[in-house]
């Protein structure tokens, strides 16, 4: 019996199709195993440090605000730091929920290109702005005045 070559590669190109949809399953579930990790591994905890470290932010600035001395300045100071690091752990993700409702400019609203955020913050010191210490009116007002890089500047500014 004589094997035709075209016979022979028919078949090889038949076991090599039929593998194929194999192939693609098992690259489809390791793509799913990475996602889970990233997901399980890097964004959750991720964000669960941010919130857990804004969170203490909040309540020692509040406290900083309700009864300022220096060793409130210092720790709400810390505490700012920690935020920034756990926010530079996670600000990489630019979807879901960060990406409604300009959320992600509300936290770190950068690059400021014209130092139009670090005016209004200044400009809301000048006129001492209540408005913006009320959560109620400051969500309405700009991102700039909103975020980190807005409490830098009260935190870090010229004093």
């Amino acid at each position: 019996m004589t094997h035709h070559p075209f016979r022979l590669a028919a078949l090889t190109l038949g076991v090599i199709i039929g593998f194929a949809p194999v192939q693609q399953a098992r690259a489809a579930d390791n793509q799913s195993k990475v996602i889970d990790r990233v997901i399980t591994q890097v964004i959750r905890p991720g964000f669960e440090a941010f919130a857990k470290s804004a969170g203490t932010l909040a309540a020692l600035t509040s406290e900083l605000c309700e009864a300022p001395d220096a060793a409130r300045f210092e720790a709400t100071k810390a505490a700012f730091g920690d935020v920034i690091d756990s926010w530079g752990r996670v600000e990489f993700i630019r979807l879901g929920p960060l990406a409604h409702a300009n959320r992600l400019e509300r936290v770190m609203f950068w690059p400021d290109r014209r130092s139009g955020g670090l005016a209004q913050v200044q400009e809301a010191i000048r006129t001492k702005d209540e408005s913006v210490t009320d959560p109620q009116t400051l969500v309405g007002k700009s991102v700039a005045l909103q975020g980190l890089p807005a409490l830098d500047f009260i935190l870090a500014g010229t004093g």
